[in-house]
């Protein structure tokens, strides 16, 4: 009798730790977007059409490995192009990340996550 009491003690254990699992209000919860849709990247484009494109983005991404991020120089696509958001946007030079005009900057230029933390941008 014992025995069937622990088993199904531990049966009912099992089922509420399983179903906590799985109900659980925890992590992140989708916020609605309404995402504006982008062109197509283009097929071809001049160097100077795409650095023109990259002002913004180049204000803060100072630092690549290649300026059309694709190691072959035949490849002339805008951040943009790929990634999306709003090329419009540039940060003045001298405004530091501490700045709240940054993140606002930010946080305009690039496409929002759905899920709210997954993509390293402020809320």
């Amino acid at each position: 009798m014992n025995r069937i009491i622990i088993i199904v003690g531990l049966l009912l254990a099992c089922v509420v730790s399983v179903s906590g699992f799985l109900f659980a209000a925890e992590g992140p919860a989708a916020v609605e977007r309404h995402y504006v849709t982008a062109p197509s990247a283009p097929s071809s484009q001049s160097r100077e059409q795409m650095n023109s494109k990259n002002i913004g983005c180049v204000s803060c991404h100072t630092e690549s490995d290649q300026k059309t991020m694709h190691a072959s120089v035949a490849v002339n696509l805008a951040c943009v192009d790929c990634h999306g958001g709003d090329n419009t946007v540039a940060i003045e030079v001298g405004t530091t990340r501490e700045n709240p005009l940054y993140i606002e900057i930010m946080n305009h230029a690039h496409i929002s996550a759905k899920l709210p933390g997954g993509g390293g941008l402020s809320e």
